[in-house]
């Protein structure tokens, strides 16, 4: 098992060779485990979720504990930046209702410099812009979008979904 993720509640490792991961909980997380286990167990195959395969023994190396299996999705380890995600950018499939992220023109894949400069609406104060030539030094006042940029302006336009703000 290849590790991916660990946080407060459990860890995701991908499963070697496959396009798998599984997720373990940690003791204090059993019941969120099994809650997630129920929902996705409901829900079915759908089209809003990540694909959900079931539930397996997993051998931590100290004792076998359940994980659940899901569809290996990595797009977020693909060094791959939008530095646009924006409501503006966002299509709503007019049958199902299912978002997806559009206009990838201007993004960045494994380093590659952007070609566009994106609406600041939806990046944290100051985190990044490009420079005013004459004006800033490129190489210490400003940064480039990063996935830490992509995620917090999907976070802003959640915030807009539910708030209606």
């Amino acid at each position: 098992m290849e590790p991916l993720a660990s946080g407060l509640w459990g860890s995701v490792s991908r499963v070697k060779g496959k396009d798998v991961v599984v997720k373990v909980a940690k003791d204090v997380g059993a019941a969120l485990l099994e809650t997630e286990k129920h929902i996705f167990e409901r829900l079915g195959d759908n089209n809003f979720t990540t694909p959900y395969f079931g539930i397996a023994t997993v051998d931590t190396g100290q004792e076998q504990k359940p994980g659940l299996l899901f569809q290996y999705c990595p797009l977020g380890s693909s060094n791959f930046v939008h530095g646009d995600v924006a409501i503006h950018n966002m299509l709503v499939h007019e049958e199902t209702y299912n978002l997806t992220l559009n206009d990838f023109g201007g993004s960045s894949m494994d380093g590659a410099k952007f070609q566009v400069e994106c609406s600041p609406r939806y990046h944290r104060p100051h985190s990044w812009r490009f420079p005013i030539p004459g004006i800033d030094d490129p190489v210490e006042t400003w940064k480039i979008p990063t996935r830490t940029s992509d995620t917090y302006a999907l976070g802003t336009i959640m915030f807009e979904i539910f708030t209606g703000a």
